[in-house]
């Protein structure tokens, strides 16, 4: 079944007088359990087409549906449901949080406001969760900045997580090329089939 697709799908940025393109009369379908890959050139709106089909931005012309639904014209409110299902893992992961919070202060909310679990056992359920990633809990405890301190891979790895915690149907990557194998999960505890 399809989980995601678009038609005809259009957003146009006008900058200075000027129309730029960014997604222009995009079709795509992405079935359950496939790896579906958008490569371009820097700008060439990968990451805009990502941010449309999680309706983080609003299409200019076309359609957007997400498990057989059609979300074009969805509301935030409405969207809030799909919310948990889809997840977005951002070019940047240095912008992902705000650098004010600690890391774990940050990713525990987000656990308790979409009700994953009991908030008694958020804590633990994040902690598990890091560790069937390789990642240490100890992260958590750190301000966003010294994630720089890290190579790119376990930062990665820190989103890519963020993005498990609600078991979504379909996980979008706009990732560096050298980041975009998902050779990676091999990595990973073995117990990570349960998210899989």
């Amino acid at each position: 079944m399809e989980k995601v697709k678009t038609k005809n799908l259009k957003k146009y940025f006008y900058v200075w007088g000027k129309v730029i393109k960014a997604v222009d009369g995009v079709d795509i379908s992405i079935n359950g359990g496939e790896i579906y890959a958008l490569i371009g050139e820097s700008g060439s709106g990968k990451s805009t087409l990502g941010k449309l089909i999680l309706k983080l931005l609003e299409p200019d012309e076309g359609e957007i549906f997400f498990d057989g639904v059609n979300i074009t014209n969805f509301t935030k409110e409405m969207m809030r449901p799909f919310r948990r299902k889809m997840q977005m893992i951002f070019q940047d992961p240095y912008t992902t949080f705000n650098p004010i919070y600690k890391i774990g202060t940050q990713i525990f909310e987000v656990v308790k406001f979409h009700k994953v679990v009991e908030s008694s056992m958020v804590e633990d359920y994040v902690v598990q969760l890091m560790r069937i990633l390789t990642l240490h809990p100890d992260i958590l405890r750190k301000y966003p900045f010294l994630l720089s301190l890290y190579s790119l891979f376990p930062t990665f790895l820190l989103l890519l997580s963020l993005s498990l915690f609600f078991y979504p149907l379909t996980l979008l990557f706009s990732l560096p090329l050298h980041l975009s194998s998902l050779s990676f999960l091999s990595l990973l505890d073995p117990s990570f089939e349960k998210f899989s």
